[in-house]
């Protein structure tokens, strides 16, 4: 089947990596036979598109479909609900060879593999909390080394709602280093533990029965992480150092398509002010300033099982 024949399947999408299925109900048409409320399933199937794929701020590849694969057990003994899955993401085009205009490049990064858990901890004064664990691999990516680049994350996350629906969530997520750095090259530090925050804002609203709004935003802030991991600024220099990272503006559109079956289209906009982290950051991009000041879109499927 043709890529675009495959796309127009698809209808696209990165909607959320996390975005469950089945929220609403579709509404019962008369002379039909009613359709329930999808119950709250364990696992959940996802594909989707989008048209720049964007990591803690810095655009890794252009056009790129993905799918995922997860599921909800209780740990023996415990009774504790943890969450595996598998997400992968392949790119369907090629930046230009950096400052080579028109020159055919490729996209390193647009080929990845990420295995991941988390498990969600009991309330606690009201405060949700969870701790994860993702990792990384790029099957693609060209390193001296006899395995492809890959490195790790271990991951807290909190969030309460705090006034009318709006919720509040901070993520700290410590990444750990295997041998080459994230450009392709031998990493001088070899292994690496550099952290990066996340603050979010988020509030959904309901459209219809079968139809929200979400809208969030979030900024993130690097501790040395982008250093370690080898993306260095095109501009020159051995380090990117600390400091705000990125921000990022989000709406997506859940619809109920079906019987645990949601379709997310949504827009977002990543933005890189002069001098935050992530400003002048890129791998096979043209060469210029603000290059991570990417407006993007797609949408995605998720049906739950």
């Amino acid at each position: 089947m043709k890529i675009k024949a495959f796309i127009a399947i698809l209808v696209g999408a990165v909607a959320f990596q996390n975005a469950s299925a089945g929220d609403w109900c579709p509404p019962v048409v008369e002379d039909k036979c009613p359709v329930d409320c999808c119950e709250d399933l364990p696992g959940s199937v996802s594909v989707g598109y989008d048209t720049a794929y964007v990591w803690k701020g810095v655009r890794l590849a252009k056009d790129s479909m993905w799918g995922d694969v997860n599921y909800t057990f209780d740990i023996p003994y415990v009774g504790i609900p943890i969450n595996v899955g598998v997400w992968h993401l392949t790119s369907l085009g090629s930046w230009p060879a950096a400052g080579t205009a028109g020159a055919p490049g490729n996209d390193n990064y647009g080929d990845e593999t990420n295995v991941y858990a988390s498990i969600d901890l009991p309330s606690l004064c009201g405060f949700d909390h969870s701790v994860g664990y993702t990792w990384y691999t790029f099957p693609t990516l060209p390193v001296t080394g006899s395995s492809p680049d890959s490195f790790s994350g271990i991951s807290y996350s909190i969030s309460r709602e705090i006034y009318c629906g709006v919720t509040l969530g901070y993520t700290a997520e410590y990444f750990l280093g295997q041998g080459t750095a994230f450009n392709g090259a031998l990493n001088p530090n070899d292994s690496f533990g550099d952290w990066f925050h996340t603050l979010a804002l988020s509030k959904s609203f309901d459209i219809t029965d079968c139809v929200a709004l979400d809208l969030s935003a979030e900024v993130g802030y690097s501790d040395e992480l982008q250093s370690g991991i080898g993306l260095t600024p095109r501009s020159g220099g051995l380090s990117t150092g600390s400091g705000w990272n990125h921000y990022k503006l989000t709406a997506a559109v859940p619809l109920a398509v079906g019987r645990c079956a949601t379709l997310t289209p949504y827009i977002s906009y990543n933005g890189t002010p002069d001098g935050w982290v992530a400003d002048d950051l890129g791998v096979n991009l043209p060469v210029h300033s603000n290059r991570n000041d990417v407006f993007s879109g797609g949408v995605s499927l998720s049906v739950g099982f």
